[in-house]
Formats: structure tokens, C-alpha cells, sequence
């Protein structure tokens, strides 16, 4: 009888591991879609952010261009003042690409990774 109440014992605690597996893998799977979710977020919000500003920028170095040309009667001149505008922006980026942008990005991606483990040791 003592055998029998023991397996019985021991099937039970078996069940609740399984149980209790499937509950912490299920926690997880909901954790890492919350990071996800925040990171591609971001990223997207970057992104738009980026864009915007490319575009405000070239209408603006269209405007320059233009108002160049007919105020000096150079058009080519402007554009190219334009063009040579976008290459030192461009040869900066190149430069100190890991400062600018590799740096800043990763920093944002560990902080939403890494956030919710400082805040369970904070609870804790």
C-alpha cells in the first residue's frame, strides 16, 4: 500500500513538473515576443524618423539649388554645391559610422533586452 501511494505521489509530482515546464517555456515565448514587439518598434520608429529627415533634407538642398541658380545664374553650380554637401555628409557617416550609428544601437537593443531582468531583481 506504502509502494502504491508512493508511485501515485510520484506521478503526481511528475505531472506538476511537466506542468510547471510548459508554464515557465510559455512565460518565455511571452517575454521574448514583449521584447521583440518594443525592439521592432523602435527599429520602424528609427526608420520613419530617418526618412523624414532624408526627405526634409532634400527639399531643402533642392531649394538651395535652385535659389543658387537664379541668384548667380549657375544652376549647375548649386547642384553641385548640393552634391558635394551630400558627399561630405556621407564620407562623416562612413568615418564614424560605429559612433554614430553602430554604438547608439546597440546600446538601445541591450537596454530592451536587459530592462525586465533589472526590474524582476529590483522586485525581488
Amino acid at each position: 500500500m506504502g509502494e502504491k501511494n508512493f508511485n501515485e505521489m510520484l506521478a503526481g509530482l511528475s505531472s506538476q513538473a511537466r506542468s510547471f515546464l510548459q508554464a515557465y517555456v510559455n512565460l518565455l515565448k511571452v517575454q521574448l515576443l514583449e521584447k521583440a514587439a518594443r525592439i521592432g518598434t523602435h527599429l520602424i520608429t528609427i526608420t520613419l524618423m530617418v526618412l523624414i529627415v532624408a526627405f526634409v533634407l532634400l527639399l531643402i538642398t533642392f531649394a538651395f539649388s535652385f535659389w543658387y541658380g537664379q541668384e548667380y545664374n549657375d544652376y549647375f553650380g548649386g547642384f553641385m554645391i548640393s552634391a558635394g554637401f551630400y558627399i561630405l555628409i556621407g564620407l562623416i557617416i562612413v568615418i564614424f559610422r560605429k559612433q554614430i550609428i553602430g554604438g547608439p544601437i546597440i546600446r538601445k537593443i541591450a537596454s530592451e533586452m536587459f530592462d525586465n531582468e533589472k526590474e524582476d531583481s529590483n522586485e525581488s
